[in-house]
C-alpha cells in the first residue's frame, strides 16, 4: 500500500498534506509473464480524477457496478469481474486508472466465482451475512483482498432476498 493524492501533487502542491486529499492505494504496478501492467495511480500519472472515493456514497455501486456474469458483452460472453461505470466522471476515471486491466478483471472474477461456490453449499441469509461481515469488518490482518467486490456481490444477493443492508 502507498499514499496517493486525489489532486496530484504536481498540480496542487498546496494540498500535499491535506487529509481529504490523501488516499491509500495498492502499488498499481504489476509484471505478469514479462508484461508490465499499470493500474490506479501508476496508470494515472497527473491526470485529474472525478470521483473521490471518500466523499461519494458509502456504497460506490451507485457509481461503479462490478459485473457478476449476468450481463453479457456484444459477443454474448459474460463480463464477469469487469467494472461498468455509471456516468461520464466514472467512465473517465475507469479509463484513467485502468480499472479494467485484464489482471484486475480476472482477480475480481475469481472472488465472484469463489463466493458462488461457497453459496452453492449454503445460500441462506445467515450465511450471506456471515460472508459480508468477513468482507466488511477488518480482522487481525485487515480486510481480504478485493473485499469491496465480495461486499458488493453479497449486498446484491441480500437485496434480491428483500434484505436491505
Amino acid at each position: 500500500m502507498k499514499i496517493e493524492h486525489f489532486e496530484a501533487r504536481s498540480i496542487c502542491p498546496e494540498r500535499m498534506f491535506d487529509w481529504d486529499n490523501l488516499l491509500g492505494v495498492c502499488s498499481g504496478h504489476f509484471v505478469i509473464r514479462g508484461e508490465t501492467i499499470n493500474t490506479c495511480d501508476s496508470a494515472r500519472g497527473n491526470q485529474p480524477l472525478n470521483i473521490h472515493p471518500v466523499l461519494h456514497p458509502h456504497d460506490l455501486s451507485v457509481i461503479f457496478q462490478i459485473h457478476d456474469g449476468h450481463l453479457r458483452d456484444e459477443d454474448g460472453r459474460p463480463r464477469l469481474g469487469e467494472i461498468m461505470p455509471r456516468g461520464e466522471g466514472a467512465t473517465a476515471d475507469t479509463a484513467t486508472l485502468n480499472l479494467n486491466a485484464r489482471l484486475l478483471i480476472d482477480d475480481r472474477a475469481e472472488v465472484i466465482r469463489d463466493l458462488r461456490l461457497r453459496l452453492s453449499n449454503d445460500d441462506s441469509v445467515q450465511s450471506i451475512l456471515r460472508m459480508l461481515n468477513v468482507a466488511t469488518i477488518p480482522g487481525s490482518e485487515g480486510l481480504p483482498v478485493y473485499a469491496h467486490v465480495a461486499a458488493a456481490y453479497l449486498r446484491k444477493k441480500l437485496r434480491q432476498r428483500g434484505v436491505v443492508r
